[in-house]
């Protein structure tokens, strides 16, 4: 029924149009039944967490359909959460502590649902035709922006950080 309804909206026009209707999440729910047949407790629990957010987020704004985007956001966000928590474990010296292991074996579940991003080299040679453009700009924010913009436009997925080290490379300030 939740994919028929996220299907009418997106081709009637209604609270979906220009949106793709999710199919992580139905994939994260399908991953989820299998973890609970082979009894794999740390991925039935990571999963439960990310379908339990993307579901809170769906009542809470009243979207009939939560796309892809918004559950990447949710999983990277979970990570971000997992890696603070594993720097403050280290910092108190708790590098052992099974909390510790368990984190990183979370970020690597949550990983597999990623989009590739791609890598530092791979930016640079995205944005060479922008090169000009982008030495051009007078301060780095504004270079990074543009670069971020062409990359959003033309459909290339980047981390930020990635993003903003590679235009620090071409402009030669890094």
């Amino acid at each position: 029924m939740f994919t028929y309804l996220c299907i009418f909206f997106m081709w009637f026009g209604g609270p979906l149009t220009n949106r793709e209707i999710t199919m992580l999440l139905d994939t994260l729910r399908t991953q989820l039944k299998e973890s609970i047949k082979t009894k794999d407790e740390t991925r039935k629990n990571i999963l439960r967490v990310v379908i339990g957010e993307a579901t809170s987020r769906q009542d809470v704004f009243r979207d009939p359909c939560i796309c892809d985007e918004t559950v990447i956001k949710i999983i990277r966000k979970i990570i971000d959460g997992n890696e603070e928590t594993k720097v403050a474990l280290k910092n108190n010296g708790k590098e052992t502590d099974l909390r510790f292991a368990k984190l990183g074996e979370e970020n690597t579940i949550l990983a597999t649902f990623l989009p590739k991003t791609l890598s530092q080299e791979e930016i640079i040679q995205e944005l060479e035709s922008e090169k000009d453009a982008i030495i051009a700009f007078g301060k780095p924010g504004q270079a990074i922006g543009h670069a971020v913009r062409y990359l959003k436009d033309k459909g290339v997925i980047a981390d930020g950080k990635v993003v903003s080290e590679a235009v620090y490379t071409m402009r030669g300030h890094f």
